[in-house]
């Protein structure tokens, strides 16, 4: 029987706050490019890109969480994640 164990995978993720829309870019780097409405006050934007990611990689917002970078435009996210064991 399959047990599941979870695997971290890091991305690197650009910010721009206070965007007219909202859109994920996804870069030739491998860098994801965020813009979001929300301001950069009060951890606005760093809750609403941790959403964004979860929704993208189809995982709990919780399973999301900023490393690197929580003042920055430019941040670290890690993404735990699923991984199945025979």
């Amino acid at each position: 029987m399959p047990q599941s164990a979870r695997d971290i995978k890091r991305i690197r993720v650009v910010v721009h706050a206070d965007a007219r829309k909202e859109k994920v870019i996804h870069d030739v780097k491998g860098v994801l490019l965020i813009y979001t409405k929300e301001p950069a006050r009060d951890n606005r934007a760093n809750e609403r890109i941790c959403l964004l990611v979860a929704r993208i990689y189809q995982v709990a917002r919780s399973d999301v969480r900023i490393i690197a970078g929580h003042r920055a435009e430019r941040k670290t996210l890690a993404i735990s994640v699923k991984k199945k064991i025979l």
